[in-house]
């Protein structure tokens, strides 16, 4: 089999990795006041194996699902189902011994590893990917909290500055939740056949955005807070770019009546992921 690279690069890189859990480790890392090159080189190293190898083994559990949805179809052209285990062991053995050579602190350690068992539980152990709110949560705890503890504690071994940031934790999980349900608009048909009960399929359209709009304005009124009450600078005020942008996503979805527009929509919705971080990232640098 010849393998096409870009294709396997856009099926695991290009979407989760670069737009959600990379920015959300980097908030971390750089809240953590530890940076340098060699740092930010390991960060990408070290997140992108964690996230890319749960990535990995859920592509595994949703192989015949992903079909039906005509999702990561040049996946399916690249790999067999049965070598996504292999590419799945291999990533953990690797993450875990630069972890050993790096002598990581016991926060680090950890992180990562609940980051780990959470893949676990969400696509093979417990089936939780198939199941509401079950598969949200823990979702918003690995994209959101965890990927921001693990940068965190790359670049600094202090859980009482830790400890400082898990208000923002908080607000960053609950609208990681909320911005995550997009994803499962277009997904409603072979979701539904496979017994995928994701919020769509449960509640239909109309009251599921119902349910991610109410999520994100208690997420940004919990910003709010932070913000008023002097627990965050004033300049994260900017990061309501992600709720101004993630209402209009909304809107688009309850527009839409076709699957392609949904699947777009999608894609805009990973976009507010990634413009969220960076607006964060840059507010923390300033």
């Amino acid at each position: 089999m010849v393998v096409n690279k870009f294709s396997i690069t856009e099926s695991f890189i290009f979407t989760i990795y670069f737009f959600v859990v990379l920015p959300g480790a980097a908030i971390g890392l750089f809240a953590s006041k530890g940076v340098d090159i060699s740092t930010i080189f390991l960060l990408m190293i070290v997140i992108g194996l964690v996230d890319i190898s749960a990535n990995v083994l859920n592509s595994y559990a949703d192989w015949e699902i992903d079909i039906v949805n005509k999702k990561r179809n040049n996946l399916h052209e690249n790999f067999s189902k049965k070598t996504l285990i292999y590419v799945y062991l291999i990533m953990i053995a690797v993450l875990y011994f630069i972890i050993l050579l790096l002598r990581a602190s016991i926060y680090l350690l950890t992180s990562i590893t609940i980051f780990v068992i959470v893949g676990i539980i969400y696509s093979v152990l417990l089936n939780f990917k198939d199941k509401s709110p079950h598969s949200y949560i823990l979702i918003g705890l690995s994209y959101g909290a965890l990927a921001f503890t693990i940068g965190f504690f790359l670049g600094s071994s202090s859980f009482s500055n830790y400890l400082k940031w898990i208000p923002f934790v908080i607000f960053l999980t609950i609208a990681t939740i909320a911005h995550t349900i997009t994803k499962d608009y277009a997904d409603v048909k072979g979701d539904s056949e496979n017994k995928k009960l994701t919020f769509p399929v449960v509640y239909g359209k109309k009251t599921t955005i119902k349910i991610q709009v109410t999520l994100m304005i208690l997420a940004y009124l919990l910003l709010t807070f932070l913000i008023l009450f002097k627990l965050l600078d004033i300049w994260f005020v900017f990061g309501f770019v992600g709720f101004i942008f993630g209402m209009y996503i909304c809107y688009r979805v309850n527009k839409s009546t076709t699957e392609k527009e949904l699947k777009k929509i999608a894609l805009y919705n990973k976009m507010n992921h990634f413009l969220m971080r960076i607006v964060f990232i840059i507010v923390i640098l300033l």
